[in-house]
């Protein structure tokens, strides 16, 4: 799935917590497929905004989301939320 710039910045402002938190640390498509994700889980941008920050993730130590981000592990954060979604374990 190919994502415009002109729908990335039209779901921008339904993910603005997520962007102020994290937006730094993925590309369009990555923001676009996580934050959708996160926020369809969670229930709001706020609640997954929490979730990033604050849930530990004992597959990588007990490390946040965030944490792992700001450790230029954003790949593992986004295999891990696909894994998730494929039903895998947390």
């Amino acid at each position: 799935m190919r994502v415009t710039i002109i729908e990335l910045k039209s779901n921008e402002s339904n993910f603005q917590n997520l962007t102020q938190c994290c937006g730094k640390f993925f590309d369009e498509n990555e923001k676009l497929y996580l934050f959708s994700t996160l926020v369809a889980w969670t229930g709001s941008d706020i609640k997954a905004t929490q979730w990033f920050q604050s849930e530990t993730i004992s597959a990588f130590g007990g490390k946040t989301a965030f944490q792992l981000c700001k450790k230029d592990q954003t790949d593992a954060v986004i295999k891990y939320i696909r894994h998730i979604e494929r039903g895998g374990f947390a």
